[in-house]
């Protein structure tokens, strides 16, 4: 093959190994700094959130193996793919540091906010090599409810709290203080906002550092053609067992309950998975339109999200999250579905609907392989949750999300929430 010619040309199958695990180890490390550091115990102890390293095209180079499977898919490529288009690659040099929740391009709940700071070797656009990135469910970004994400009756995104449409936190090592002031006026907890906010920044910027030690040891060229190589591999296993799967169309059903508002309606959930050779369709066709209340995603946040969410499990679940490993995987979704909703459609229950969708895909896969796919399991994000205000005027919160079990597989037996 001409490419992994060219690639062996530049570097030896034994520094490649090293420099892949070497550039898997930064975010890894990362993870637990963010665990260690972060304020929120949504964060320190549920996880809500996950580091990775995009190129300097918006493709995913890899990700931790922390935090939680809904950002194993697209969140931080989306984010650095809009930052890039609004700024240009020579309008974000070294010490930047950009943040955004825009609906229009992440597609979630507006607590998840994508934060993310170039890796550089020059000033010049040839001399970006990619970003870090993290993303993080900030705990309170305004909105008619406290969390912002909990309220199951809202109808439209401008009720779910602020919008920070990429905008940048640093420029070039300088606070714009602006912003700051924005994040902290715009959260019912200020503490734990801007706890975690320094978390996500601290991250960033080590493990930016991190991985500009790693090009100045191995160089530039090296380090992109063992990523080249990380990438081609991931695709080829992946395409090989797609390839074992019989050619034709596995389809599933499910649905769910209701969309919030309208309660006495469910939303059909009826998904078609297409193999043709070396490669998969997950075919959202079949799944029911865009909904008043907030059980909505955008196309990249819902129905690209929960293909590569479900692929990944079934195809590639030992490699870490990369763009190799999803070239083969094609998404169908019409626009106006409820996993491809319009600007301005409301969010704040992405989250709660993903996993129903990523058991229906499993479902349609198991028709296929029955042996790598478990039985459903309880089938949404969906946590107890106390809120209010405290005498003295703060606010409070608790969350709960151990609520449900996990579906027994063929060779074991299912396992409860605690």
């Amino acid at each position: 093959m001409n490419v992994r010619t060219s690639i062996e040309s530049v570097i030896d199958p034994i520094t490649a190994e090293i420099i892949i695990h070497g550039v898997a180890a930064v975010p890894n490390l990362i993870d637990k700094n963010i665990t260690r550091t972060a304020y929120s115990p949504l964060v320190a102890e549920y996880k809500d959130y996950a580091v990775g390293m995009v190129d300097a095209e918006g493709r995913l180079i890899t990700q931790s193996r922390g935090g939680l499977p809904v950002f194993c898919a697209n969140a931080l490529s989306a984010g650095v793919r809009d930052g890039l288009k609004l700024y240009g690659k020579a309008n974000l040099q070294r010490g930047d540091i950009v943040i955004s929740n825009n609906p229009s391009t992440m597609g979630q709940h507006l607590n998840n906010v994508v934060m993310y700071t170039p890796i550089r070797v020059s000033e010049k656009d040839e001399g970006l090599f990619g970003f870090m990135a993290i993303v993080m469910h900030w705990v309170d970004v305004g909105g008619i409810v406290v969390g912002s994400c909990l309220s199951s009756e809202t109808r439209d995104i401008f009720q779910e709290g602020i919008q920070y449409p990429t905008v940048k936190l640093h420029s070039r090592g300088e606070r714009i203080p602006e912003i700051y002031r924005m994040i902290e006026a715009n959260t019912r907890f200020p503490v734990l906002a801007l706890g975690d906010l320094e978390s996500q920044v601290a991250g960033c910027v080590l493990g930016r550092n991190m991985m500009e030690e790693l090009l100045q040891k191995h160089g530039f060229e090296r380090v992109r053609s063992a990523i080249d190589l990380f990438w081609d591999r991931s695709e080829a296993d992946v395409r090989r067992y797609i390839s074992s799967i019989p050619d034709g169309t596995y389809s599933a059903r499910s649905f769910l309950d209701n969309d919030g508002v309208n309660k006495d309606k469910t939303i059909p959930v009826d998904i078609a998975v297409h193999v043709q050779g070396d490669e998969i369709t997950i075919d959202f066709s079949g799944i029911g339109d865009q909904v008043a209340g907030p059980m909505n995603a955008g196309y990249e946040g819902g129905a690209v999200a929960a293909a590569r969410i479900a692929c990944k499990y079934f195809f590639a679940s030992d490699d870490p999250a990369n763009d190799g490993a999803y070239r083969a995987i094609k998404v169908h979704c019409p626009p106006g579905k409820f996993l491809s909703a319009s600007a301005g459609a409301p969010l704040s229950g992405s989250g709660n609907m993903l996993p129903t969708v990523v058991d229906t895909i499993l479902r349609a896969l198991g028709n296929a392989d029955p042996t790598r796919v478990p039985a459903a399991h309880h089938g949404t994000y969906g946590i107890h949750v106390l809120f209010g205000q405290l005498p003295e005027g703060g606010w409070f919160q608790h969350l709960e999300s151990s609520i449900g079990g996990w579906g027994a597989a063929h060779n074991r037996d299912g396992t409860g929430p605690f």
